[in-house]
C-alpha cells in the first residue's frame, strides 16, 4: 500500500482537490440555495424562512457564501497546480505546502465545534465531509513520505549538478 501512495497518491489528491473545485464552483453562482442543509444545520430554518425574517441578513449571508466559493475554488486550483506538477514530480516543499489541505478540512470541520447547531438538526455537510478530507489527504501525505526524504540517488545527484 506505502507503494502505491508513493507512485499514485498524487492521484487521489488531485481527485479531492477537484471535488473541492466542483465545491466552489457550485457555492459562486448559487450562494446559500448551493447548500440549504449548512442554514437549515446552523438555524433549523429553510433559507424561505430566514429570507422572510431579514432579506438584508439572507443578502449578506448569501454573498458570504459566494465568496467562501470563490476561495474554495482558488484554494483547490492552487492546490491542483501544486499537485500535478511539483508534488508529482517528488519536489519536498510541495509536499509540506500539501498539509494546507489536510489542515484546512480540519479546521471547516472544527467550526461544528464553534457554532451552535440547531437543536435536532443534522450537522451540515461540511462537518462530515471535512473529517473525511482530512483523514484521506492526511493518510496519503503521511505514506508517500518516504517518497520526498529519501536521501538522493547518484543520478539524482548528478541532474542537479
Amino acid at each position: 500500500m506505502l507503494g502505491f501512495l508513493e507512485r499514485r497518491g498524487w492521484i487521489v489528491l488531485a481527485v479531492l482537490a477537484g471535488v473541492l473545485v466542483m465545491f466552489g464552483a457550485w457555492d459562486v453562482p448559487r450562494g446559500l440555495e448551493a447548500d440549504p442543509a449548512i442554514s437549515y444545520g446552523l438555524t433549523g430554518k429553510t433559507l424561505v424562512q430566514l429570507r422572510a425574517e431579514s432579506a438584508d441578513a439572507y443578502e449578506v449571508a448569501d454573498v458570504t457564501v459566494r465568496w467562501g466559493g470563490i476561495s474554495i475554488l482558488t484554494l483547490a486550483l492552487l492546490l491542483l497546480a501544486i499537485i500535478v506538477t511539483a508534488y508529482r514530480d517528488g519536489q519536498r516543499w510541495a509536499w509540506w505546502t500539501l498539509w494546507l489541505l489536510p489542515l484546512w478540512s480540519a479546521s471547516v470541520a472544527a467550526m461544528g465545534f464553534v457554532v451552535d447547531l440547531a437543536p435536532g438538526t443534522a450537522p451540515p455537510p461540511p462537518m462530515v465531509s471535512g473529517p473525511i478530507f482530512f483523514a484521506i489527504a492526511a493518510a496519503i501525505l503521511l505514506g508517500s513520505a518516504r517518497r520526498f526524504f529519501r536521501p538522493a540517488t547518484m543520478d539524482e545527484k548528478a541532474a542537479v549538478s
